[in-house]
């Protein structure tokens, strides 16, 4: 897209010393202004999971770090030409261009509602109908599965989201890599194979069937994390 996206994930949220998630948000957008004055190329800032790293959930304390970077947020979404990255404020001086700032989030009821309302953050959830469901399996199990084979592999799990077949197909690519592991005589051969790098060895197979296979096997893993609950019998209580 000729988009440079500055990153800032949910584990650079919270620090051992006071202050410095909000430093790092303003520095990385600072970096993303000056490289497009300097180099002329879009930027944005992507921070992913931001629920996750400050968001606040049952029996959890905030910290100064959390108020800090939310109140850094909401700085930039009102005076988004403005920041400052440490300097003496005298030495701050306005930017002519903004940056796009896109955040990533699950659940967006743990954040603090002032940075979430209208006219500070626009909200675009992701919930595909099933024709561009379809539309994205066949690109993603393309040219092995046709459009009736993507209406089986959906009609076959009906409630899954999307990433649940994204999944179903890293399994497949994960059955052929340890085929040909198998094949090369697991880890005595392993050197010898890697040198000869014989990459049409390793070819997923993608099948109606195989997806299928694969996907009972994710949603037994998902009802089996269900069914279990270990924490129940470490945390009594918790219900």
């Amino acid at each position: 897209m000729g988009v440079l996206p500055v990153c800032l994930s949910a584990g650079e949220l919270e620090d051992e010393w006071a202050g410095e998630p909000g430093r790092r948000l303003r520095e990385r957008y600072a970096f993303a202004a000056r490289h497009t004055e300097s180099t002329g190329e879009a930027t944005c800032l992507v921070i992913s999971d931001l629920d996750a790293g400050v968001g606040v959930f049952a029996n959890t304390a905030n910290t100064v770090n959390t108020q800090n970077l939310q109140g850094s947020l909401m700085a930039l979404c009102d005076d988004p030409l403005l920041v400052s990255a440490g300097q003496e404020w005298a030495a701050v001086r306005r930017r002519a261009l903004r940056v796009p700032i896109y955040v990533t989030a699950n659940d967006l009821t743990c954040l603090y509602a002032p940075l979430v309302r209208e006219g500070r953050m626009d909200k675009f959830y992701f919930e595909p109908s099933r024709g561009e469901m379809a539309a994205a399996l066949r690109a993603l199990f393309a040219p092995q599965l046709g459009a009736a084979d993507v209406k089986v592999l959906l009609d076959a799990f009906p409630e899954q989201p999307m990433d649940f077949f994204g999944s179903i197909k890293a399994r497949l690519v994960d059955g052929a890599v340890r085929r040909w592991l198998h094949q090369a005589g697991g880890a005595q051969g392993l050197s010898a194979a890697l040198v000869e790098r014989d990459g049409a060895a390793m070819e997923p197979e993608v099948s109606l069937a195989a997806a299928l296979a694969a996907g009972e096997e994710l949603a037994a893993e998902q009802q089996a994390v269900l069914d279990t609950r270990l924490s129940l019998q470490y945390m009594k209580g918790l219900e």
